[in-house]
């Protein structure tokens, strides 16, 4: 394995690991629930709230580092369809603009020419 990879993987493992050992001392509180005054319930709520966000954004987060590689094929297959889409478009505002140009272009080559006599 890389050294990028053995990285990532690592920390990935210690912050999951942190978090384990986190909500696992939160599952073993049993004093958090009993005699909650109304404010440190209204608290609770909030840091609940916040939680759920947290997670939610988490793992949002995890099915981007999952999804790297499909997203990255995706955009592939749109670049290459897009370009196949665009080359016979290009291809004809080339002769339109060849002819467009073509006295200009004459006009060059001839005298390129003359130098060359």
């Amino acid at each position: 394995m890389v050294t990028f990879q053995k990285d990532f993987i690592n920390i990935i493992k210690d912050s999951h690991s942190k978090y384990v050992n986190n909500i696992q001392l939160l599952f073993d509180n049993e004093e958090l629930l009993s005699n909650l005054s109304i404010d440190d319930a209204e608290n609770l709520v909030e840091f609940i709230k916040e939680y759920n966000n947290l997670i939610n954004s988490m793992c949002l987060i995890v099915n981007k580092i999952n999804n790297i590689k499909k997203v990255k094929n995706i955009q592939e297959k749109i670049d290459k369809e897009l370009m196949s889409k665009i080359l016979p478009i290009m291809t004809v505002y080339r002769t339109l603009l060849l002819e467009k140009y073509k006295n200009e272009l004459e006009s060059l080559n001839e005298s390129y020419i003359n130098e060359l006599d």
